[in-house]
């Protein structure tokens, strides 16, 4: 049976400091999701990745060695189911066209049209992680060289050479490309690298960081492409993406560690959490031009994974209270809840690019859909 909607008074909210002084304080003009049906298969949830295509037509989820691509408004199948035993990543390109697998040390790129595999490449290293370009033509790989993350490679599809390797001091945990492919962001330990994907080489000088903790995904391009965000042990630096230039810092107050960076849909703020000495874990939303605080979301319980909709109006966010975790959306400006989910054991959630569909992840190894009217943001 599914899951009925429920839409309650608003959840005990404490909400801190810090609404920016022009800040409108009026409500997000906000239409409620309704469930429209359910997909074989979750979401790859590697780095919070969305499994949206960047225009929200159409989706990817993976049952275990298979993969399929589904219509995000239909939920009809646009791909045959896509085969790749022991399979480890798979990848949805941006425009979404093709489908990139990856298996004991072998790649494939797939035509999600003919759900024909357009190229097979073999490996000579255990990959500990992957990433296709925004049009299906490249991808990254995250290398294990003699026990150790070091090398992050780039491969254009169908040729037995790679076209660059992008070498690092310390050991290398993440690779991305921008929504353009025209940057490729690595990380390690100690620094953050930006790279001209053409060339292979740095675009300006390492930006060294105190570390957040051991966590991965420290690093995030929006989605398109312009801005980068740099989230360190307190502070969060927001640089331009194709120069490498600094644009605004964010002190962080006294946290023991952050995590959950993500952009809004448009590039105009972001949020992050932090757990602080008192043991809370609030979300903050910052706005990104000027690095001010634009609200704060406090709670007796963590708030996690804030996804902030296009027009910065609204946010779907996750909480846990009492080791029960559930799903809400809120007004960024007010910091009223509008619209709450009740799930049996939530795992990931995703919303679309646009903000008119959010994919929720059950146990059940499916993923149910829910749709939204699209809307004007204030």
């Amino acid at each position: 049976m599914m899951n009925r909607l429920f839409l309650t008074p608003m959840m005990l909210l404490i909400v801190a400091s810090g609404v920016l002084a022009d800040a409108s304080t009026q409500k997000a003009t906000f239409t409620a999701f309704a469930l429209i049906g359910k997909v074989d298969g979750v979401g790859e949830n590697v780095f919070e990745r969305s499994p949206f295509s960047a225009d929200s037509g159409v989706l990817l989820t993976r049952d275990r060695d298979v993969v399929r691509v589904w219509d995000a408004r239909t939920l009809r199948a646009v791909s045959q189911p896509l085969q790749h035993d022991r399979l480890t990543y798979s990848r949805l390109s941006n425009d979404g066209k093709t489908v990139l697998t990856y298996a004991s040390r072998e790649v494939r790129l797939w035509d999600v049209a003919t759900s024909k595999v357009r190229c097979t490449m073999k490996m000579l290293y255990d990959v500990l992680f992957i990433e296709v370009s925004p049009d299906g033509t490249l991808f990254l790989t995250l290398g294990k060289l003699d026990g150790f993350s070091e090398v992050v490679t780039v491969w254009r599809a169908g040729e037995p050479k790679p076209l660059h390797s992008l070498q690092h001091n310390q050991r290398a945990w993440s690779c991305a490309f921008n929504s353009s492919g025209s940057r490729i962001l690595t990380e390690d330990y100690e620094s953050f690298h930006l790279w001209s994907t053409d060339a292979g080489r740095e675009v300006g000088r390492p930006i060294n960081i105190v570390p957040s903790s051991d966590a991965f995904n420290r690093g995030k391009f929006d989605n398109r492409g312009r801005l980068l965000a740099l989230q360190g042990h307190d502070d969060l630096d927001i640089v331009d993406a194709l120069s490498g230039d600094a644009i605004t810092h964010v002190k962080l107050p006294d946290p023991l560690y952050t995590d959950g960076l993500t952009f809004s849909a448009d590039g105009k703020m972001i949020s992050v959490r932090t757990l602080n000495t008192g043991s809370r874990a609030p979300t903050r939303i910052y706005d990104t031009a000027t690095g001010k605080l634009v609200r704060e979301f406090g709670y007796e319980a963590h708030m996690e994974d804030c996804q902030i909709a296009p027009g910065c109006g609204w946010a779907l966010c996750k909480q846990e209270i009492a080791m029960k975790s559930s799903w809400g959306i809120w007004d960024v400006r007010t910091g009223e809840n509008l619209q709450r989910f009740e799930f049996r054991d939530p795992h990931g959630a995703y919303l679309s690019p646009d903000g008119t569909a959010i994919a929720f992840e059950g146990p059940d190894r499916m993923t149910q859909i829910w749709r939204s009217a699209k809307r004007e943001e204030p």
